[in-house]
C-alpha cells in the first residue's frame, strides 16, 4: 500500500527502470531513486535572454483526479518578463517519450519567442539611433 501523505491522501510513488516508470516497491527505494541525475529528460538554457527549460521525472502520480494512466513527467519554463502565453508553462504527461516531445515542443516555443524578442530590440534600438 503507497504511503499516506498531506491529509491522508493516498499518492503512488514510481521510480525508473531506464525510461519506463514503475511502482516503487518501498518509501526507501523511492527517495534513493532522486538522488539520481537519470530522472532529467531534458535541460535547455538560453543565455540572452534569461530563460530554462526543464523536462523531468515527478516520481509521485499526479493525477490527482479521474482515470488513466500516472501522469509522471513535468516540463516548465523558468524565466523573467516572459510573454503571457509563456509565463507559469508547465505541461504534463505519462512516458517518458512523450516527455521528450513535450520538451522539444517548449524548446520551439522559446526559440520562436526568443527571436521575436531580438528583432523587437534590434528594431527597437535602431528607431532609438535614428
Amino acid at each position: 500500500m503507497p504511503p499516506l501523505i498531506g491529509n491522508g491522501m493516498l499518492t503512488k510513488m514510481y521510480v525508473l527502470d531506464g525510461h519506463v516508470p514503475r511502482l516503487a516497491t518501498s518509501l526507501k527505494e523511492w527517495s534513493a531513486s532522486f538522488t539520481e541525475t537519470k530522472r532529467r529528460v531534458g535541460l535547455y538554457v538560453f543565455k540572452d535572454p534569461p530563460i530554462a527549460i526543464s523536462t523531468i521525472f515527478l516520481g509521485i502520480d499526479h493525477r490527482f483526479a479521474g482515470t488513466g494512466p500516472p501522469i509522471l513527467f513535468e516540463t516548465m519554463i523558468f524565466g523573467n518578463n516572459l510573454p503571457e502565453e509563456l509565463q507559469d508553462y508547465q505541461r504534463r504527461c505519462c512516458t517518458w517519450e512523450e516527455a521528450e516531445k513535450q520538451h522539444l515542443t517548449a524548446l520551439r516555443e522559446i526559440k520562436n519567442y526568443v527571436l521575436r524578442f531580438h528583432l523587437n530590440s534590434s528594431t527597437v534600438q535602431r528607431l532609438g539611433r535614428s
